[in-house]
């Protein structure tokens, strides 16, 4: 005996109601991910253009200590080191109180890097309009970050040197 498939408008209203729920999120996802696409392709091309010099680093293993140690090998040269950035508020028009978040570019604002995030050693950024915000914790201690030596100066303070390190902002490998 051979059974009829039941037609129920129940039935029927359900798949309505799922189509109707799930179009327009496929809609949404799809124009999510349009915009999305030049993104992540920018990315992967900065991250394969920055390759070679992240290979180098590595391979060079270049610490703050020893860049310290033998500044004339350094300059010049890659080195991946994890660093914590700071933006740091200077007067704000005299006004008592917090000032209100800024970018490092606003006046009386600078950036701050920290080695390994270490606050006793800093490393001054040449670049530090090109280091774009990373998508991580605000309390992490530091990012992995690729930077070109440039030079190494020493002040006398008269208790001792104080370095001076200047590096270049590649990329975040």
């Amino acid at each position: 005996m051979e059974t009829k498939p039941v037609i129920s408008y129940k039935n029927i209203l359900a798949a309505l109601g799922a189509f109707v729920i799930v179009a327009p999120l496929l809609l949404a996802g799809v124009m999510w991910s349009s915009k999305l696409a030049p993104a992540m392709k920018a990315r992967m091309a900065r991250k394969a253009a920055s390759a070679p010099l992240i290979k180098e680093a590595r391979d060079l293993g270049l610490t703050y200590e020893s860049v310290l140690a033998d500044p004339k090998r350094a300059s010049g040269r890659p080195a991946v080191w994890c660093l914590r950035k700071v933006i740091r508020q200077g007067s704000y028009g005299g006004v008592a109180g917090p000032a209100p978040a800024a970018p490092a570019s606003a006046p009386g604002n600078f950036l701050e890097t920290y080695y390994d995030g270490n606050e006793n050693i800093s490393v001054y950024i040449t670049n530090p309009g090109s280091m774009y915000r990373m998508a991580s914790s605000s309390h992490q201690g530091c990012v992995k970050t690729l930077v070109t030596i440039k030079t190494i100066t020493f002040s006398d303070f008269g208790r001792g040197l104080r370095p001076r390190l200047e590096a270049e902002f590649v990329d975040y490998p």
